[in-house]
């Protein structure tokens, strides 16, 4: 999932139908994104999606 999300213009990402049990890379994943809100599916992924490297400060996931 490495650069997925890079430089995406939305506001708001809801990821919270993605299974992310089996990611190994999330590097870069939320790069320059616009969104300032995430959802996420579960609190882990919340939680791995908030600790991704290169996510910007103002975007924060939370659970839906």
């Amino acid at each position: 999932m490495d650069y997925m999300f890079d430089s995406s213009q939305a506001t708001i990402l809801d990821l919270s139908s993605f299974d992310t049990s089996n990611v190994t890379d999330m590097t870069n994943m939320f790069r320059n994104a616009r969104a300032t809100i995430g959802y996420a599916r579960t609190q882990a992924d919340a939680d791995r999606f908030n600790a991704s490297s290169n996510k910007p400060s103002g975007l924060v996931f939370v659970v839906k």
